[in-house]
This record gives C-alpha cells, sequence and structure tokens, in this order.
C-alpha cells in the first residue's frame, strides 16, 4: 500500500492518489470476469434509463469501451459522447467515423447539446476521411444550423485545414444563421489558411449584421499581426454593441499588449493620439487605452515615445478628458517630462487656447518652473503654471515672483 497509487485521506484511511487509477482497475476487473454484455450495462446505466450512462461512470465506460468492443458498439448508440473520455488512439479509422456519426445522429436528435461536450476532446476523432465525412453536414443546408455548427465545432477540434476554404464562405454568407457565422469565423481564426483568414478583412468595417462583434473579433484575430498592420487593427476598433457580452471581440482587445515592442507601441500612441475620447469610460477601449498609456509612462527615456506621450496627454487635457490623467499617479520626473514636452512642442496650441495644462502641475513644482522661465516665447506659459503653484501665504514664494517679474515682462504681465 505504501506506493504511489495511494494517499493518507484521514486516520487509517487510503484513496486513491488520482481517480483514474481506480476507474481503470474497475474497468478491468469487469472485463476479466468476463460479465456479459446486459450484465455490464446493468452496472454503467440508470436503473430508470438503459440508455444514458451514469455520469460518475463515464470514465469507467470509456475504459471499458477501449477493452471490449461489444460495449464500444453499444455505447456509442446511446451515449457517444462518453467515448470521448476513452483512449481512440488504440481504435479503427471506421470505428473513429462511426462515433463521428453517432455523435452528428445525436445532436441532431436533440439528446446532445453543444455545451455538453469539451471542444478540446474532438481532437480524437481525427481519421484520413474525416474532411469528407464533415463537408456533407457542413454543406447541407437543408440540415439544422446547430448540427452543421457541432460540424464545423470537430473540423476545428481535428485541424482539418482542407476544410477553412468552404467553412469561410459560411461565415461570409449573410444569408446563414448568425451563429452559425460565429462559429466559422472562429474555427477559421484558429484552422484558417492564408486564403481564408484574408477573406474575412470585410468583418473589419461596421457591420449591422454583425450583432455582437464576434465575426469582428475573429476576423481581427485571423488577420492580426501577420495580414494587417498593427496601425490598420487599431483603426478598426470601435465600442461593443454590448458590454456585457464576454466572447471573441472583448477577448481579443483585452490581450493586446504593446508594451515589448517600441514600434507597436509608438502606433499604438498614435491611435490613442487620435481617440481622446477613450480616455474617458470604463469600457474595454478604456481600459486599452490605459494599458498603452502606462506602458509608454515607462518607457519615457526613449525621445520618440516621450513626444508621442506628451502628443497624448495633450489630446486628453485638451478636450477635457481628464479622469485618466488624474488617476495616474506620475512621479516627479514623469510629469515633468510630459510638461517639457506639450511646451515645446504644442507651444502655440497652448497659447491661443485655455488649456487645463495645469492639472499636470504640483505645488512641489514652483522652484522647477522657476528655472524654465528663460526670457522666451513660451514664458507666458510657465507664468501661467506657475501662479497655480505658488502658496500666498508663502512669503518666500512670493518674493521670488515679484524679483522675477522685474525682469520678465511674461511674469510681469501674468502678475499686474
Amino acid at each position: 500500500m505504501a506506493t504511489a497509487l495511494f494517499r493518507v485521506n484521514g486516520k487509517d484511511r487510503l484513496s486513491w492518489s488520482h481517480k483514474t487509477y481506480g476507474e481503470y482497475l474497475a474497468a478491468n476487473y469487469v472485463n476479466i470476469h468476463n460479465l456479459s454484455v446486459k450484465q455490464t450495462l446493468q452496472l454503467l446505466t440508470h436503473t430508470t434509463d438503459e440508455n444514458r450512462v451514469v455520469e460518475q461512470l463515464y470514465e469507467v465506460t470509456a475504459w471499458l469501451a477501449s477493452m471490449k468492443k461489444e460495449i464500444l458498439k453499444l455505447v456509442s448508440d446511446i451515449n457517444p459522447e462518453v467515448l470521448l473520455q476513452s483512449d481512440t488512439a488504440i481504435w479503427s479509422n471506421s470505428d473513429k467515423a462511426t462515433l463521428v456519426d453517432k455523435l452528428l445522429i445525436a445532436f441532431e436528435s436533440g439528446k446532445l447539446f453543444n455545451t455538453a461536450i469539451k471542444r478540446n476532446l474532438y481532437a480524437k476523432l481525427y481519421h484520413p476521411d474525416i474532411a469528407n465525412q464533415l463537408k456533407i453536414i457542413i454543406c447541407d443546408e437543408n440540415k439544422e444550423w446547430t448540427l452543421r455548427r457541432e460540424a464545423i465545432d470537430i473540423a476545428e477540434g481535428c485541424n482539418v485545414t482542407e476544410l477553412a476554404n468552404t467553412i469561410v464562405e459560411i461565415a461570409l454568407d449573410v444569408s446563414q444563421e448568425y451563429y452559425l457565422r460565429t462559429a466559422a469565423a472562429r474555427t477559421i481564426s484558429i484552422i484558417g489558411n492564408e486564403k481564408s483568414k484574408r477573406k474575412m478583412q470585410p468583418f473589419l468595417y461596421p457591420n449591422d449584421d454583425d450583432i455582437d462583434d464576434e465575426l469582428k473579433g475573429s476576423a481581427l484575430s485571423s488577420l492580426w499581426p501577420e495580414y494587417i498592420t498593427t496601425e490598420q487593427m487599431l483603426d478598426s476598433l470601435t465600442p461593443r454593441k454590448k458590454d456585457n457580452l464576454i466572447g471573441s471581440y472583448q477577448w481579443f482587445i483585452s490581450r493586446l499588449d504593446f508594451s515589448s515592442d517600441k514600434k507597436e507601441l509608438l502606433q499604438a500612441l498614435h491611435w490613442a493620439d487620435k481617440h481622446p475620447e477613450h480616455a474617458n469610460g470604463s469600457d474595454e477601449l478604456y481600459k486599452l487605452y490605459e494599458k498603452i498609456l502606462e506602458a509608454a509612462l515607462h518607457n519615457l527615456n526613449d525621445s520618440d515615445i516621450l513626444r508621442k506621450t506628451a502628443n497624448v496627454v495633450f489630446s486628453i487635457i485638451s478636450s477635457y478628458h481628464l479622469h485618466l490623467i488624474r488617476k495616474k499617479d506620475l512621479s516627479d520626473i514623469s510629469r515633468r517630462r510630459i510638461i517639457e514636452s506639450i511646451v515645446l512642442y504644442h507651444e502655440k496650441d497652448c497659447l491661443k487656447s485655455h488649456i487645463p495644462l495645469h492639472v499636470l502641475i504640483r505645488p512641489e513644482d514652483f522652484d522647477w518652473i522657476l528655472v524654465n522661465i528663460k526670457g522666451k516665447g513660451s514664458d507666458i506659459i510657465w507664468a501661467d503654471l506657475l501662479l497655480k503653484t505658488f502658496s500666498k501665504d508663502n512669503a518666500m514664494e512670493i518674493d521670488k515672483i515679484l524679483k522675477l517679474s522685474e525682469s520678465n515682462s511674461s511674469i510681469k504681465k501674468s502678475i499686474f
């Protein structure tokens, strides 16, 4: 008993270290004792329904099916999905083709539903002729769309790439059921070839037929980054049509990360600069906007990224979308670098418009601002910031301002 097969489970109690050991040995016991098919079924099925295997015995049944052909045939008729738990590597191609047929029959009759099977288990069904077997169902418009969707899911699970060009046409066909099209589009994003993936490009643009943005989400996963640029991808992003839906579009946006590639981060900052409206909100695009800005703030030592970040911050405060800026706990160094860049590259805009640049200023910036007043045209901007930081109760700061005003007309004009 002192082996890896068992583990201590309380005083004087042992249990299997993994349920599979017990399930295999139970099936093996039934097999070597030559129980009849009828006796075996009585052990495995519900007492009130001989056509339904007890759920807790699915794995035992799967092991038995791999040991006895009679059980394999019988279970494939009553509960074919149970056999996906078994080791199909020892099955013949004919057995696998039969199980595919049995599963599709169960879906068509309503005995099985889409949520009953984990899609990754379908990989066990692959056999050399599966593309032809599934294509008949996928292309038959007289069949229920739910059955055709399941055939597409099996094609995806078995990585049947030769069906990609057939499946993408279903995704593109507006006369097909929407959820059949979304299943087809998702499958293309996973097993599609270049030709089929490129055909998904129309879904990037506004499309009233795409009621859940699921076609767009799969198209983006299919096309980026291999077949469209980061700029094209970002320009296609729009607010989600259904905020409460967690699907392919939401998933695609949530996994975007530009922190490790300077070129992509610059393109992302260019997009953020054009869309300051996304700096205010709580949706997925707001989260993306925040993620882009966060990545940029960690790379301000790069002059290109600093300038682009300053452009983004200027766009945000110019549009009065100040929530994100106020939310960020910027270090003094980061804030001051951004302010200097804004004044340098947006001096004319700051002078002709009332830009609330002071939202970036803190009281401790007083002496730093004084240093930046150098008798240039930008002094008007710095003077305005200075007057928004000094304390009326601080005699030293007032004295510094008055002395500076004697030699600097911008300061004098701002004060008087």
